[in-house]
């Protein structure tokens, strides 16, 4: 069962990250079998305005969250939905379907996102918990849901497929969300 969220907020955006933890956890909870222990969750939100999506700086704010969290006893760290913009996504399997389904553009050329994406793959490898990361990939025009493993591995990502009429313009995904492996949390 699930023992608890912990927040760790420097403010009042609690909306966004709840969400998408209690999604992550819905879609974990319904792959797991047999007996389960606790999972302690955390939520962190970076502080700065409300709204505005970071890039590299946010990514390592988050990170450092994402450290602390894990010490404070989180077995899994969920970040907000959109709170880290990327250029593009790393050529890795998981964002192979996303790319086919994704609109038609000109290529676009990573830049600084390698860096980000490391941070990001750095957090979960470091506090060696599952992080999902809330990240929007210009590349896809898509807002995404990243499960990284606590090695630093990939092993899914969900596009939201579900917009804001009026106020959600980007590209809805267009599967369901894939089942992700429980044993990322093992």
């Amino acid at each position: 069962g699930v023992s608890g969220l912990h927040c760790l907020l420097p403010g009042r955006r609690l909306a966004g990250a709840t969400a998408l933890a209690l999604w992550s956890l819905l879609v974990l909870g319904a792959t797991m079998e047999g007996p389960t222990r606790p999972l302690r969750v955390a939520a962190v939100v970076p502080g700065g305005a409300p709204g505005v999506r970071g890039g590299l700086d946010v990514a390592r704010e988050l990170a450092a969250l994402t450290r602390r969290a894990a010490l404070d006893g989180a077995l899994l760290v969920v970040w907000p939905e959109g709170s880290v913009r990327v250029v593009a996504a790393p050529e890795d399997a998981a964002f192979a379907s996303l790319r086919r389904d994704a609109p038609s553009r000109e290529p676009v050329r990573a830049g600084s996102s390698s860096a980000v994406w490391e941070v990001m793959r750095g957090a979960a490898r470091d506090a060696r918990v599952p992080l999902v990361a809330g990240v929007f990939v210009v590349e896809l025009d898509q807002n995404l849901a990243v499960l990284i493993d606590g090695d630093g591995s990939i092993r899914g990502a969900y596009a939201k497929n579900h917009l804001i009429p009026g106020m959600e313009r980007y590209t809805p995904g267009r599967a369901p969300p894939e089942r992700w492996s429980a044993a990322a949390l093992s």
